[in-house]
């Protein structure tokens, strides 16, 4: 005879079962009462009682005291207390993989800064109880920072002096170990380095000064640090085609990565915050293009001598005229159109008007953009990012206020 439980529910309800259906009446309850008695006595029918995270994946404060407890037993040798511990980490691990894959954001992460201090036993593993106590499940730590790098004393191959200086802890990686208690949690662990500033450690080199950022005057980003005219005196800029900076960085970055972070992540991607009047660059001459290495790259953008020359004079004066584009074109009348990177001439030819757009977002500071002029009001309108093409004068910064059309004010 078929059996379903549909069936059954319809019987009882209209009490008329069959003489086969009221001995599965009988069998049924008693059979799942002596399930229930065996699963009750061995302990498998109710799991582990577990400690609940609030909605931000946040330990209880009972939890985190009855951790740390444990910690601080486990250093003074208590096997016991040591096992508890680790069962313990692992559960909060798991809870908190758990509610972050059912919340918003699935990653949150905490910048970490780390002293020589925290080679000190159990210092770590604080550390990351406290963060995973807090519900982040990915941490950045300073590998590179105010010119200093996190790398032992004993094995730094780099012109950056180690953040633990002592001779006692030498040999000590305060990265790898930071990484592998990270991991131990399951928080990811990311490298985080300054990019183009270098620390003011490095602007005291006598072999690295010449390797800074200039601007049009001459000054270097150190120079601006010293007078006070810097965000902060811990900064030294450098100029970022310098092919020195360019390889005491990577081997800087390949000795962090020698350590196996789960990612790398790169800050100050820019030139100094100065402060005051100076904090506005409202002249060409106050860009920091004028290193020897970044004047070279600006100027090996030109695709023949005009470009070259227009770049040039643009360098020197900070703005282009009429006069210099017709000087030009008869310097090198065999050439056509003046040309540089990204410069795509017209098929039918306009008057040009060369305008490099500075910008705080492109590595080198300056980025070359053709202007093709229309009339409207006496003014010039011009489809890309541009100066003031006259006097060098910042009549827009790129177009971002703008929706990449500026306006360039013809002073003739």
């Amino acid at each position: 005879m078929g059996f379903k439980v549909t069936d059954f529910k319809t019987n009882v309800f209209t009490d008329r079962l069959t003489t086969g259906e009221k001995r599965w009446h009988r069998f049924v309850p008693g059979t799942v009462l002596s399930v229930l008695l065996v699963l009750l006595t061995h302990g498998v029918a109710t799991p582990p009682a577990l400690a609940e995270v609030n909605r931000f994946c946040q330990q209880s404060q009972a939890e985190i005291d009855k951790k740390e407890a444990l910690r601080l037993a486990s250093l003074q040798g208590d096997a016991a207390a040591k096992q508890q511990y680790e069962l313990l980490k692992k559960q909060h691990r798991e809870e908190l993989e758990r509610c972050r894959r059912a919340n918003w954001p699935a990653n949150q992460a905490i910048w970490l800064r780390l002293y020589p201090c925290d080679l000190q036993p159990g210092r770590l593993d604080a550390l990351m109880d406290r963060i995973v106590n807090l519900g982040y499940n990915q941490v950045y730590i300073e590998a590179f920072s105010n010119g200093q790098v996190l790398l032992p004393k004993g094995d730094n191959p780099t012109v950056w002096p180690s953040v633990v200086k002592s001779d006692v802890d030498a040999n000590r990686d305060l990265l790898a170990e930071a990484i592998a208690s990270a991991r131990d949690r399951d928080i990811k662990a990311y490298a985080w380095m300054f990019t183009l500033n270098f620390g003011y450690s490095y602007g005291q080199r006598s072999d690295r000064r010449q390797v800074l950022a200039r601007n049009g005057s001459g000054a270097d980003t150190l120079d601006y640090a010293n007078d006070g005219n810097s965000g902060t005196s811990e900064d030294s800029f450098i100029d970022p085609y310098n092919p020195i900076a360019q390889a005491d960085y990577a081997q800087m970055v390949r000795a962090v990565i020698a350590r196996r972070p789960d990612g790398a992540l790169y800050d100050y991607v820019r030139y100094p915050r100065l402060t005051g009047a100076a904090s506005v660059a409202s002249q060409v001459g106050d860009l920091w293009i004028y290193g020897p290495a970044a004047q070279q790259a600006l100027l090996q953008r030109s695709m023949n001598n005009k470009g070259r020359a227009l770049i040039e004079r643009f360098l020197q004066r900070g703005y282009i005229t009429d006069g210099d584009v017709s000087q030009v074109d008869s310097l090198y009348p065999d050439e056509g159109e003046p040309l540089w990177q990204s410069r795509n001439p017209p098929a039918v030819a306009l008057r040009i008007w060369p305008c490099f757009c500075p910008s705080p977002w492109i590595t080198n500071g300056a980025m070359a953009t053709e202007c093709s002029p229309r009339y409207s009001r006496g003014r010039r309108f011009f489809a890309g990012r541009c100066f003031d093409c006259t006097r060098g004068r910042l009549t827009c910064w790129c177009g971002v206020f703008s929706l990449w059309q500026s306006v360039c004010r013809q002073r003739l």
